[in-house]
């Protein structure tokens, strides 16, 4: 995405975003949040020329993102059909071999 690409996001005034954010305290979830996060993203990655600042923008919403789907995931309650439940137990079971190795690395 560069900054042609950009060129057709809507910029809410700030009326219009008094109203919105009204409308969305109402409603459950987080889907709005994580779309605004990945709008930051975009930016971040279209503007930042600084390597150790992009990169830990990067990382600082990368982790943002994820706990916001988390959030999600746990609004909306449990899946509705067994391969949903496969796909998460998945899920849990390689997050916990990935932070396995880092907590041996602590110990020593």
């Amino acid at each position: 995405m560069d900054r042609d690409d950009m060129a057709g996001v809507d910029i809410t005034s700030g009326s219009e975003m008094n109203t919105k954010v009204a409308q969305a305290a109402g409603e459950p979830g987080v889907g709005d949040e994580i779309g605004a996060l990945r709008a930051v993203m975009a930016r971040l990655l279209l503007e930042e020329d600084d390597l150790t600042k992009l990169v830990t923008g990067v990382s600082r919403l990368t982790a943002a993102i994820v706990q916001a789907a988390r959030l999600q995931r746990l609004i909306e309650g449990p899946p509705a059909d067994p391969l949903s439940e496969a796909i998460n137990l998945a899920w849990v079971e390689f997050e916990r071999q990935q932070a396995a190795p880092a907590r041996e690395e602590t110990v020593r």
